[in-house]
């Protein structure tokens, strides 16, 4: 896609390699064995691929599936990561927080937010706007490093923090002890870590197949929603509230079965 291309909507994109330069005015969903994104999305980023990267502006989210993650763009709000590797430049800028679970992230850049997740080695020369709360093998915080807030991890042994790092908040140090652990919890060797990311990939890979499958449904519903926002938000809140009637109402009962019929009258969305 040129620099001058303009899809004035969702892009749903499978392929080899995959290399994106222009406007995409709605969300990116891919599934490929490498993305280059350099352009503009002014919605959200979802990408399963062998390698990532995030170069441009990405108005909305980022979430990615890969082996090597780096970002060396602007995103507006958050970044969720599983991977090997997750690297964020030195001129990357991240808004709001960052999810991460992965083998090695280093972080060179600006992150507005929170940093959270489970690593083997975390990386940090760049500047953390809110809190570090993460667990992991092996830290470092670089002479340049700056964390605003406060600075909580676990690890088998105690960071190394270099004498110009900056932390403005509290720093709290959890030990794990190594023989005590019943299970390895790292992302590389826990089950349930593994497990969800697999889970998490699935459904992504399920979602994109989906709306393959069903796009004209999906436009259909996107654009009836919009259309109507307060009106689709007021059926959706009564089914909810008539649904969570049903659940109580079977919880209480013990010897019998109760029926409870949702009765919905409006009309068509328009």
């Amino acid at each position: 896609f040129p620099d001058t291309a303009i899809i004035p909507d969702d892009l749903v994109i499978a392929g080899g390699n995959i290399k994106l330069d222009g406007i995409i005015e709605g969300d990116l969903i891919s599934s490929s064995r490498s993305l280059v994104q350099s352009g503009l999305i002014l919605g959200s980023l979802n990408a399963a691929a062998q390698d990532l990267d995030v170069l441009g502006e990405v108005k909305g989210s980022v979430r990615g599936f890969a082996q090597n993650i780096n970002v060396n763009g602007k995103l507006n709000r958050n970044l969720i990561a599983f991977g090997y590797t997750l690297d964020v430049k030195p001129g990357a800028e991240i808004e709001k927080d960052v999810t991460v679970f992965c083998g090695k992230m280093t972080l060179h850049g600006k992150l507005g937010g929170n940093l959270k997740g489970s690593v083997g080695e975390l990386i940090i020369s760049g500047v953390v706007n809110g809190d570090v709360s993460v667990k992991a093998e092996k830290i470092t915080l670089m002479p340049t490093a700056r964390i605003e807030g406060d600075f909580k991890y676990k690890s088998k042994k105690e960071a190394k923090i270099e004498s110009e790092a900056q932390i403005y908040g509290e720093t709290v140090w959890t030990e794990i002890d190594a023989e005590k652990e019943k299970k390895p919890q790292s992302i590389f060797t826990g089950k349930s870590l593994v497990t969800e990311m697999l889970f998490l990939l699935a459904l992504m890979v399920t979602g994109i197949v989906l709306t393959l499958i069903f796009k004209k449904n999906t436009y259909q519903a996107k654009r009836a929603v919009g259309d109507s926002f307060l009106k689709s938000l007021g059926l959706s809140s009564r089914f909810m509230a008539q649904s969570l009637r049903c659940t109580n109402a079977s919880e209480q009962s013990t010897s019998s079965m109760n029926t409870c019929s949702i009765k919905l009258q409006s009309s068509s969305l328009s």
